[in-house]
């Protein structure tokens, strides 16, 4: 049974709804979608936080990289 049968685009869920398609539909082409969508949301806010205690872009980059992936590697 599918969570979200409608598929409609992932711009329109919560970010919880988009954890719960991630959480049981994460390997489906509407999964990667949705995760994309979901880390879009956060790449911007996690870089800046990140820039703000290392003031180096490219170091702030690679941290708010590995916070985002090992977010998502738990999401499962």
């Amino acid at each position: 049974m599918q969570v979200f049968p409608d598929k409609r685009d992932p711009v329109s869920y919560s970010d919880r709804d988009l954890i719960r398609v991630i959480q049981t539909d994460g390997a489906s082409p509407f999964g990667r979608a949705s995760a994309e969508e979901l880390f879009g949301r956060y790449r911007r806010p996690v870089y800046l936080m990140c820039y703000r205690y290392v003031k180096n872009h490219d170091r702030a980059l690679d941290i708010s990289q590995d916070v985002l992936l090992r977010a998502y590697e738990r999401l499962g």
